[in-house]
């Protein structure tokens, strides 16, 4: 049987005669013989959810659609390329209807000086998108069950990158990583989980941030969280936002799309809030810090008394230990040079090992709320003061261990 080799060459369209601008890639054509497979190694494949088409992505620089009932090979996408390792592919992955097929690699650094994701329609062949600014080569990219997110896992100790995919925003990144990740998957309930060679597997919880946190979806979440957790778990809580009591003056935790002019259809009572973690089967840690610069949709609104709250709480009935941002009616300050609220910042610093006070690694309630108390006091010249507040019934115990 006789082999046919095609001969193409592809030509990257040219505007300028010489050169090229820094974050473009070459305008010179360059010769590539197309042989109808592969002539590297096969780095990464995927499929889409009702598996009728396979994608490929080589060291040969290309990436290829397959019909997966078949083997026959639909259509080759080719990014941009340049000299030695640039254009090659590491990973590619496809949406799961289909429609969208993203490859990465050693990819843009050549003129960028930084790497790129390539985003093709499938259909068409065509590269629609380029997300830039990656700070090394993409070892991974996966879709979301649902089609709705897009995860990156970067080389180095550069972590991954989440990615809304209606417009390929940025969303989230970890760069807490000690080494290359590689790998990265879904489960049904939506949680990322993730690989690296510094040793560790992570376990990303739901996270219901900006436009999602809706209040079905933060019922839904708190429904997720009852059912996850087990006796021999410790269930951590952290409620960051804005709350408002009502005229009667029950507490509502506000949701984007709150009302508060309708605050029992639109906000999050929280009488659903405590009868979740009341009923949560291993110990309970909850973390609020609310009412951020003590602005409830208008600033002469005043701030909700969280006091009542945090007690019942943390009553010997419900045996949550409750850490708040601030007592009674105080503005919880926030600030744009911290990125956070002053109770958020001084909680990250912390648990990442400042709350350490005996240096053997671990890092206790008691130690968090010692540290929590005088770096909040110290961020904001004494005008908030947060508070913890421990059953009788739960001993002092570990909330997190320091990797020395």
């Amino acid at each position: 049987m006789k082999r046919v080799f095609y001969l193409a060459i592809i030509f990257f369209v040219s505007f300028l005669k010489n050169g090229v601008y820094a974050g473009e890639p070459p305008r010179e054509p360059i010769l590539r013989i197309e042989t109808g497979m592969h002539t590297s190694v096969i780095k990464r494949i995927g499929v889409d959810a009702e598996n009728r088409y396979l994608v490929t992505g080589s060291d040969d620089k290309t990436i290829r659609v397959w019909e997966l009932k078949t083997g026959r090979l639909l259509r080759v996408l080719r990014p941009p390329i340049g000299k030695g390792n640039e254009g090659k592919i590491y990973s590619v992955a496809i949406s799961p209807d289909g429609r969208l097929i993203v490859g990465g690699g050693w990819t843009g650094y050549e003129w960028d000086n930084t790497h790129s994701i390539y985003i093709f329609d499938r259909e068409s062949g065509r590269l629609i998108k380029r997300i830039q600014g990656l700070p090394n080569v993409i070892f991974h990219l996966i879709f979301s069950k649902d089609g709705r997110y897009l995860v990156t896992c970067l080389g180095g100790n550069n972590g991954i990158r989440v990615y809304e995919t209606e417009k390929f925003t940025l969303i989230m990144e970890d760069k807490d990583y000690g080494d290359n990740s590689h790998g990265a998957d879904f489960d049904k309930e939506g949680r990322l989980v993730t690989t690296s060679y510094d040793g560790y597997i992570r376990l990303y919880d739901k996270d219901l941030t900006d436009e999602k946190a809706t209040k079905d979806e933060i019922l839904d979440g708190l429904e997720w969280l009852e059912r996850q957790t087990t006796s021999k778990d410790v269930a951590i809580v952290f409620l960051a936002g804005h709350g408002v009591n009502d005229q009667s003056g029950l507490y509502y935790f506000l949701p984007v799309n709150a009302n508060t002019e309708k605050l029992k259809r639109t906000g999050v009572a929280f009488s659903d809030i405590k009868n979740t973690v009341a009923s949560l089967a291993g110990k309970t840690i909850m973390f609020v810090d609310t009412c951020h610069s003590g602005n409830i949709m208008g600033v002469r609104r005043g701030v909700a008394d969280i006091t009542g709250i945090v007690n019942e709480l943390a009553s010997a009935e419900n045996g949550v230990v409750v850490f708040a941002s601030s007592t009674g009616k105080q503005y919880s300050l926030e600030d744009p040079v911290w990125n956070n609220g002053a109770f958020t910042k001084a909680l990250v610093e912390g648990i990442s090992g400042k709350a350490d006070y005996a240096g053997k690694g671990k890092i206790t309630i008691n130690m968090l709320d010692l540290y929590l108390s005088e770096r909040v006091k110290e961020l904001t010249k004494g005008r908030q003061t947060p508070t913890t507040t421990k059953p009788n019934t739960v001993p002092d115990f570990p909330l997190a261990v320091i990797e020395k």
